[in-house]
């Protein structure tokens, strides 16, 4: 690319250098000048990279042509060579363009980037000589404070002010010709044409009939001369111009026309209208125009591009007006020339352009602009009327104001209201003012509405934060289809400090102009719409970047509804705070009160649409997607690889490209940027990456990609996507995956999952096929939580199934199971939740009653898991509290075999010598001492690994040579105490385990070992039997399970130190002769696998250490049965511990469970040891650098590119003892964790 150069035409270029030469002054025989800065970068000048750059003109304002070579350029005046000129040689008049960019680049062929930036705020600049001390061109006192829109720079100054050179009062000269004998001489000025024998008269001219429309603005009938003898007639309007030290910056043709003509300046064509082609002497119009239409406004023509023909002393606006035939009924021809004249004397100077210039001669310079407009109130909401005054600081300034949402205008023709006086506020109103100064810059636009509140809204409060958005009379918000947005303005209020109430009559705390637009699918169409906002300048529709309700500064928002699926109003901002719990951002969100004026008519109760979510779109920012922005110019390098964010989801509004991607389950959606604004580069990229990264995923089982060498893990956060997965399975997202999925890639990044975003629809909501928790998948065509061919990578990397055995990665697996009991223990623990779940329905409970008052339609109604007592919206929040725990604790169930070792002593500061037990029942336990993770990579035990010995295991309590003791009741005089663990037995019958009687050689013979049937059978006796087991167990604490099974004909039931514990075909009302309730063929009681089992393990807090008694109630259908059994057994898994682990040092532990194919979650605990905790005696913040210099050459060569790569805090111990680092972090301003730190240890005296 070749040089950014400009040339001026040669008189243009005479006249700018004769005048830099007058007032430059140089400090050495200079040949060059700075003729124009931009220190506000727009992309309306880019730079070589595509890239907003500020930039410097330099022109060589000598007699020949002369090099930059040497000189140099500065933005310092302590550093004069700061930036150095290559070999560069410019021709007399000749300029070149050097960006401002910071980049230092010197290749001549190439364009000139510059080491520095412009300071819009107004800064040193100088053109340096070769010598490195003089100044060749500069700002003394430096360049002012710069403006959006325009530059700085040479240019012709004077006033500019408006010159009526022909108006509605001069005289027109008129002819009707009757043949072309006058050809076109007419249209000359004096002395050229003669036109003294014309008639001279008032304008405008024409006729019209009595009382006819036109009328009013005829001042000179000319029926008589014109009607029915020509269609067209010749009209002279003859003025003068003094050129003197002026110039005709802009020109302006207003013509009152009925029905066609041609004007000419001075025999030039500037402006016509219904003409035929060609104009003849006799032409007539070719179109007849609306009474109406002429009397309404003039035709305004911009003739400035022919304004050039306008010369000192006289000239001429020559006109043919043509009627659409000669006899027509009415006519008229009137017409104002206005032209911008300025005064040229002040010669050439510094100042402002209204419009850059690189490449143009340098034109018009202005001042700064007068002072924004002030107001004497604030934007508010109103009950009284009254009187709005505005004023400005800036003197000679005019203020003009729009009350209709328009931009205030000063243009000739389109000038808005000017202000003169007080504005009187009646009605809800938007005031729009602009400061106009001759010879200065446009002032800023200052913008501020007022709502006139009627009905109960003036006494409305809420203990919410309230907002109210208006759209002035403009209607509804756009569809979610549109891509346009409707111009709205919103008031924030929140609650006053000392009362917790907001009103309406308080100030607002923010304001701001809008850009509104619905939002939603399926959603959208809801009486109570959702809506997302942009919010807006005073000025403009640019970004104003604000911050209400504490949220961090930003422009992008949404006001979420929830209407018909969220009854409770929480689902979405409750998930949002459980994702950004487990440390994944997710959209901050504020209740809020909305009131939505889109009538114009006041601010009334109609207007009330109830509860909303305020909350952060998402997109890129430091407080949301914390990942650099991508821009249309990152093209190349490393700049190329980051900064989208795209989702799997209905393609936005307008249709926009897409990325087809394979694997992905459908194409991706461009987000941030969006579809319209990646570029073709951008887009070839980020498909080959997801492309690529695919590739790797589908490899099985390495998961490298062949043509690359990269593991899937490479291009993929696989932490972030297990999380999104565990996010979705939480609440049973049904649509979670393949619609709303967010995905997000920074700079040299990886992909990540998420965030996570729409959660209307789980959580057991109206939706329905969320409404049981105790399964993996919703009903019907919900999300799949492992596999689903609609969003293949999350199944492709976790597993295809709940079956760890399935996966085909078991590592991933592994983590993804680790991560569930992370959760579980903090972000996703049930106190957690319904923590979370209290505090927001706390802040809402008041206001929902107000908003389902409003939508009656759509009343809550509960739920399945919701507390029998409660109704409505109470009733939905305990539903979904009730539907959370069972979805966890379920989850929990299908987890218990992986579920972590249990520690005998928590991590933290402890004693020399603590004593440390490690118990689980899934296996044998393994643990590391340095944070490492006992299990490696495929599963292998790491050699770092210790066995800790002890672990479950299986005793029989009750067994089948276990005795027992037995009684047949007669009567009920016991009642229930024979079940106590304290009843006095002594006076039982003792017995074998196996209690019964059989017909000779009948299957039960072999488990009866004591025979009953004199007790049973005798006569008098009951169906049931007492029977008492005796045990003893002392290791109650670590139960792990505790199985029940029995050998029975026909039912039983079981007690357990004096409490009911399992029934089997017996009644729930027991009594001495009770009977069981249904009889079992005599091979199922002997058959094992048959066998009655019950896991007492959710009672094992009954057991006692020491003696402990089983009771049973066995029963036979019927006291006459012809055969009859019990043998009860007991067995119990638990955990033992042999020797405990001594610590002597500080350490971090990290123990799992192994039975020899699936490892268990990891239990980590940090202990420092007491001597060695780190406190303010000990260790100091030594040294720290917070703005490292930047980086040199030959850093740069070793890859560090970036200043911040060169920060540190250096830590010293102070201390005579070694310290521990472990358990310690930095939890302000830096973010560190010394926990897998590669040194912990710091020895006395010694710096880290």
């Amino acid at each position: 690319m070749k040089p950014h150069f400009r040339r001026y035409s040669p008189l243009a270029a005479l006249i700018l250098l004769l005048a830099l030469l007058n007032i430059t002054k140089f400090s050495v025989n200079a040949n060059f000048s700075i003729t124009e800065i931009k220190a506000v970068a727009e992309l309306s000048f880019p730079d070589n990279d595509g890239k907003p750059s500020d930039w410097i003109e330099i022109t060589n304002t000598g007699d020949s042509s002369a090099s930059l070579e040497g000189h140099f350029l500065t933005n310092n005046a302590n550093d004069l060579t700061r930036w150095k000129f290559p070999a560069i040689n410019l021709r007399k008049g000749e300029s070149i363009i050097v960006f401002a960019s910071a980049k230092n680049r010197i290749n001549p062929d190439e364009p000139l980037h510059a080491s520095f930036t412009l300071d819009r705020k107004g800064d040193y600049l100088a053109l340096i000589a070769p010598d490195g001390l003089s100044v060749v061109s500069g700002f003394d006192d430096g360049y002012p404070e710069q403006y959006s829109g325009s530059s700085y720079g040479y240019g012709t100054s004077g006033l500019v002010n408006r010159e009526i050179l022909v108006s509605s009062e001069s005289k027109v000269k008129y002819k009707i010709p009757t043949d072309d004998s006058l050809g076109q001489s007419w249209l000359f000025a004096s002395p050229d044409f003669d036109d003294s024998t014309w008639t001279e008269v008032d304008h405008p001219v024409g006729f019209e009939s009595n009382g006819g429309t036109l009328e009013p603005l005829i001042k000179t009938n000319i029926s008589a001369d014109m009607k029915r003898v020509n269609a067209s007639g010749y009209f002279r309007f003859p003025f003068n111009f003094n050129a003197t030290d002026r110039r005709i910056v802009s020109a302006q043709l207003a013509v009152s026309i009925d029905d066609g003509y041609v004007a000419y300046l001075n025999g030039d064509k500037v402006s016509e209208l219904n003409v035929p082609i060609p104009v003849l002497f006799d032409s007539r119009a070719t179109a007849s125009r609306l009474d109406r239409l002429v009397v309404a406004a003039p035709q305004i023509e911009d003739v400035s591009s022919k304004a050039g023909v306008i010369k000192e002393g006289a000239n001429v606006l020559a006109v043919q007006a043509m009627n659409r035939s000669s006899g027509g009924s009415d006519f008229v021809i009137g017409v104002e020339l206005i032209a911008e004249v300025q005064d040229t004397s002040g010669g050439v100077q510094y100042g402002f352009f209204k419009e850059s210039t690189p490449g143009k001669p340098n034109g018009i310079i202005y001042n700064k602009p007068p002072d924004e407009v002030s107001f004497s109130k604030g934007s508010q909401l109103f009950e009284d009327n009254f009187e709005l005054t505005l004023s400005t600081e800036t003197p000679g300034a005019v203020i003009r104001y729009t009350t209709d949402l328009s931009l205030p205008s000063n243009e000739f023709g389109s000038e808005s209201e000017l202000y003169t006086g007080p504005i009187s506020i009646t009605s809800s109103t938007q005031i729009r003012a602009q400061a106009f100064l001759p010879g200065s810059l446009d002032g800023p636009v200052s913008t501020k509405t007022f709502l006139k509140m009627s009905g109960s809204v003036p006494n409305f409060t809420s203990n919410l934060p309230i907002i109210v958005m208006s759209t002035l009379g403009k209607g509804a918000p756009p569809e979610s289809g549109s891509t346009a947005r409707k111009d709205a303005y919103i008031f924030f209020f929140e609650p006053d400090p000392e009362t917790g109430r907001t009103s309406l009559k308080q100030e607002p705390q923010v304001v701001t102009r809008s850009g509104i637009r619905k939002r939603g699918s399926s959603s959208s169409g809801w009486p109570k719409y959702g809506m997302s906002f942009e919010t807006w300048n005073e000025g403009d529709d640019l970004d104003n970047n604000i911050k209400p309700f504490g949220f961090a500064r930003e422009a992008d928002w949404i006001f979420n509804s929830r209407y018909q699926f969220d009854r409770a109003l929480i689902r979405n901002p409750l998930i949002y705070e459980i994702s950004r719990n487990a440390g994944r951002y997710a959209a901050r969100s504020k209740f809020v009160e909305l009131y939505n004026d889109v009538s114009g008519s006041g601010l009334n109760d109609a207007d009330y649409f109830g509860v909303y979510s305020l909350m952060e779109k998402i997109e890129t920012d430091p407080n949301r997607v914390e990942i650099d922005r991508l821009m249309p110019w990152d093209n190349e390098g490393d700049e190329l690889t980051g900064g989208y964010i795209f989702k799997r989801d209905r393609n936005d509004a307008g249709s926009p490209p897409t990325y087809s991607v394979r694997g992905a389950g459908g194409s991706l959606i461009p987000h941030d940027p969006g579809g319209r604004e990646v570029s073709a580069k951008q887009k070839t990229y980020i498909q080959n990456y997801l492309n690529d990264m695919n590739t790797a995923l589908l490899n099985r089982p390495s998961g490298i990609n062949p043509s690359t060498g990269l593991h899937f893990s490479d291009y993929m956060d696989v932490d972030s996507f297990i999380d999104h997965q565990w996010l979705n399975t939480l609440a049973m997202n049904v649509d979670w995956g393949r619609l709303s999925a967010y995905y997000h890639k920074d700079k040299l990044g990886k992909v990540n999952a998420g965030p996570i975003w729409d959660f209307d629809r789980n959580m057991g909501s109206e939706d329905g096929r969320d409404a049981n928790p105790r399964t993996w998948d919703g009903s019907g065509d919900s999300s799949k939580t492992w596999y689903d061919g609609r969003y293949p990578w999350f199944g492709n990397l976790i597993g295809p199934s709940s079956n760890p055995a399935s996966a085909h990665y078991p590592d991933v697996r592994q983590r993804h199971t680790d991560r569930w009991f992370e959760l579980r223990r903090t972000a996703f623990s049930t106190e957690n939740i319904h923590g979370i779940i209290d505090r927001m329905a706390g802040e809402i409970e008041e206001a929902q009653a107000r908003s389902f008052a409003k939508w009656t339609s759509v009343r809550p109604n509960g739920g399945t898991y919701a507390d029998r007592s409660l109704r409505g919206w109470e009733a939905e929040i305990s539903h979904i509290k009730g539907w959370m725990k069972t979805r966890v604790e379920w989850i929990d169930s299908q987890y218990a075999k992986y579920a972590p070792p249990e520690f005998s002593q928590p991590g933290g500061i402890v004693n020399d010598g603590v004593e440390l037990t490690m118990i689980s029942q899934n296996g044998q336990v393994y643990y590391t001492t340095d944070g490492s993770d006992p299990r490696l990579e495929g599963g292998v035990v790491s050699p770092k690994a210790i066995p800790f010995q002890g672990g479950p295991i299986d005793t029989e309590l009750i067994n089948a040579d276990s005795s027992c003791r037995y009684f047949v009741p007669s009567g009920d005089s016991l009642g229930l105490n024979w079940v106590k663990a304290d009843f006095d037995d002594s006076g039982w019958e003792v017995g074998k385990n196996g209690l019964g009687y059989e017909t000779p050689n009948g299957p039960l013979i072999p488990y009866v070992l004591t025979n009953t049937f004199e007790l049973m059978r005798s006569p008098g006796r009951a169906s049931s039997i007492y029977i008492r087991y005796e045990f003893d167990f002392e290791n109650i604490e670590n139960v792990n399970s505790l199985i029940l099974r029995a050998v029975i004909d026909d039912g039983f039931a079981a007690f357990l130190n004096g409490e009911r514990v399992a029934t089997f075909q017996a009644p729930d009302e027991l009594s001495y002769d009770s009977r069981a309730s249904g009889s079992r063929l005599d091979s199922l009681v002997i058959r094992e696998s048959s066998w009655p089992s019950f896991d007492l393990a959710s009672r094992k807090d009954l057991l006692k250490k020491g003696k402990n008694v089983l009771a049973i109630q066995a029963m036979n259908t019927s006291a006459g049965g012809s055969d009859f059994v019990f043998s009860g057994r007991l067995d119990v898994n638990h955990t033992v511990t042999s020797e405990p682990f001594i610590l002597g040092d500080s350490a971090v532990v990290t123990a799992r469970a192994y039975d020899g194919e699936l490892w268990s979650a990891p239990s980590k605990e940090t202990f420092v040891i007491v001597d060695a905790a780190i406190n303010d005696k000990n260790l100091v913040v030594s040294e720290f650098m917070y703005r490292p210099s930047q980086e040199t050459d030959e850093e740069e060569a070793l890859g560090y590119t970036d200043r911040d790569d060169f920060e540190f805090i250096e830590l010293l111990n102070i201390g005579n003892k070694p310290i521990s680092l472990l358990g310690s972090s930095f939890t302000d301003g830096v973010d560190f964790d010394f926990e897998n730190a590669s040194k912990s240890i710091v020895q006395s005296g010694e710096r880290v």
